[in-house]
């Protein structure tokens, strides 16, 4: 699968997306992480609970690559469930 979904398909995941607390997001959801040129779906592989109400999200991104993103157990994170990212192409 290349980088960067087509415009459809990242119109369809947008408007099919939710937002909630990172800390209700779950591994094999796939959420919206900025990045510093832009953003870009990724995976969730893993989470990790951190002291002080902090949360690490490990993310595998489209082109394969790998991050985490650190922050709050209440920050907003848009996602897609994983039967979602495939029903609208972000997956198979």
């Amino acid at each position: 699968m290349s980088a960067r979904p087509a415009a459809g398909v990242e119109r369809a995941a947008a408007k099919a997306s939710q937002e909630r607390p990172v800390r209700l997001v779950r591994p094999g959801w796939w959420v919206y992480s900025y990045g510093p040129a832009d953003g870009g779906w990724a995976q969730v592989v893993g989470i990790e609970w951190l002291p002080q109400g902090r949360v690490a999200v490990e993310l595998r991104h489209l082109d394969g690559g790998a991050g985490v993103v650190e922050t709050s157990r209440s920050a907003p994170m848009s996602y897609l469930t994983e039967a979602t990212a495939r029903r609208v192409g972000i997956c198979r």
